[in-house]
């Protein structure tokens, strides 16, 4: 994941890119080398999908206008055992991208509001007065341009909690590797990396922008262990085999003492057999 691409994709890609291009090349971004600038794994996996807002249909859709408009670039197909690359280019530094909307509601289906609670209840700018359902959808780029959007209020709620308070520089889209960590991570593993780097930091953390590398190393949600952590003072080797072998021992163990119950069993019943003939035969 490359901190660094997906801040210069916000900051410098193409003033064109409508917000369901930008978003994904955001997407992207987060899956490419931060030098290279080449994406490592398939744009088609779910994640990327679920993270963009759109369909595979969309996806690629997206992707060609990207191309067209100069910031997406194709190196190679997807084949058998290999999938496609994609290039982010270099955009020109110092841009300072406009305001204007360039997308409309209907090009983006799905996009929810980050301003709007999970509950899907929108939150009026005051409790005493309402709000028609027009001034809300423009009153919430408005939230999200100047203020903390609510998907970030629990990891930022979490940290003040815990001690750690720092400022969070960071205005409009310049949120969205914030919430794509978010999303990937969760807010208790944030809360905790940051705990223990603020506590190992060799002067007072002043700002969120100092746990960012930190964050985007952290595993994705439900990674799990391929094999559990030895016991306290159990040596890793025989804390991974010690009890597979010893399962394997009695069950050998139990197979060899059936198959000799087996053979008395035969040797009795053909005794039996023996001495019925030889009394009939008397």
């Amino acid at each position: 994941m490359g901190i660094g691409l997906i801040l210069d994709v916000l900051n410098n890609a193409p003033d064109a890119l409508t917000h369901r291009e930008k978003l994904l090349l955001v997407v992207l971004a987060e899956d490419a080398n931060d030098s290279t600038r080449v994406t490592w794994n398939s744009v088609e996996r779910p994640e990327v999908l679920r993270r963009a807002q759109v369909s595979r249909s969309q996806l690629y859709a997206a992707m060609k206008s990207l191309a067209a408009k100069g910031a997406l670039e194709k190196l190679s197909s997807g084949q058998k055992n290999a999938v496609a690359k994609y290039r982010i280019p270099v955009f020109e530094t110092g841009r300072h991208p406009g305001t204007t909307d360039t997308d409309v509601r209907s090009q983006r289906p799905g996009f929810r509001d980050v301003s709007i609670p999970e509950s899907g209840t929108p939150t009026p700018p005051t409790p005493s007065s309402p709000t028609p359902a027009g001034q809300q959808n423009a009153a919430a780029p408005e939230q999200f341009d100047h203020g903390t959007p609510q998907a970030a209020r629990p990891l930022v709620d979490g940290l003040t909690a815990a001690g750690i308070v720092v400022r969070w520089p960071f205005t409009g889209a310049t949120w969205l590797p914030v919430l794509a960590l978010i999303q990937r991570s969760g807010v208790p593993a944030l809360i905790d990396h940051a705990v223990r780097a603020a506590t190992r930091a060799p002067a007072p953390v002043d700002s969120a922008r100092y746990f960012m590398r930190g964050w985007s190393e952290l595993p994705p949600l439900g990674a799990e262990r391929s094999r559990p952590y030895p016991e306290p003072g159990c040596p890793p080797a025989a804390a991974e085999s010690s009890t597979p072998v010893r399962d394997r021992q009695q069950q050998a163990t139990n197979d060899m003492f059936d198959r000799a119950m087996a053979r008395a069993q035969a040797r009795r019943a053909a005794r039996e057999a023996q001495e019925a003939r030889e009394g009939t035969s008397r």
